[in-house]
C-alpha cells in the first residue's frame, strides 16, 4: 500500500520555543498523523508533557503505552551575555579564564577538572593556541614600529 503522507511533520517544531502554542501544535500534529496513518487504532490517549528542558509525547492504547518520544533541548542554548575577559594574553591567564567559563556556564558538560582528563587537555590546548597567537600578534606589531624592529630586513 502506497501512503505518501505517512508520518508526521513534527520536525517543523524543532527550533520553536517551548511554550503552550508549540505543545498544542505538537499534539494536533500527532493526533492528525495517528488518525491518518493508523486508522485501526480508535481508542487511544495522547499526552504531551512539558518541563524546562524537554517535551515528551506519549501515546496510550487502553492502558498500554505504544509510543513515547522525548525531545530534549540544550538548556544553555539561550544564555546570551557571557562574561569573557579578552585582555588576558598569557597561557596561565587564558587557562584560568577558560576554566572559570566552563565551570560557570557548562557545569554539567565538564565536571572532571583533573589535569589528566581529556577536557582539561583540550582546554589547555586552547589556552596554548591563544598564548601563541598573542605572542605572534605582539611580534608583528613590534616589527611594524620603526623604532624597535628585531629583524634587519624589516625596513
Amino acid at each position: 500500500m502506497y501512503m505518501p503522507k505517512f508520518g508526521t511533520n513534527l520536525y517543523q517544531y524543532l527550533f520553536e520555543p517551548n511554550d503552550s502554542i508549540t505543545l498544542t501544535g505538537i499534539k494536533d500534529e500527532a493526533n492528525a498523523s495517528l488518525k491518518y496513518c493508523m486508522p485501526n487504532i480508535s481508542d487511544y490517549k495522547l499526552e504531551v508533557e512539558n518541563n524546562e528542558t524537554s517535551v515528551t509525547l506519549t501515546i496510550w492504547a487502553n492502558t498500554t503505552r505504544i509510543f513515547s518520544l522525548r525531545i530534549s533541548s540544550y538548556k544553555y542554548k539561550y544564555n546570551m551575555a557571557k562574561q569573557i575577559n579578552y585582555s588576558l594574553r598569557d597561557f596561565g591567564g587564558v587557562r584560568s579564564e577558560l576554566l572559570n567559563f566552563v565551570k560557570q556556564y557548562y557545569p554539567d558538560l565538564m565536571s572532571d577538572f583533573n589535569d589528566a582528563s581529556i577536557g582539561m587537555m583540550l582546554l589547555e590546548l586552547n589556552a596554548a593556541v591563544a598564548d601563541q597567537l598573542a605572542y605572534n600578534t605582539d611580534r608583528m606589531f613590534q616589527e611594524l614600529n620603526w623604532t624597535m624592529p628585531k629583524r634587519d630586513v624589516t625596513f
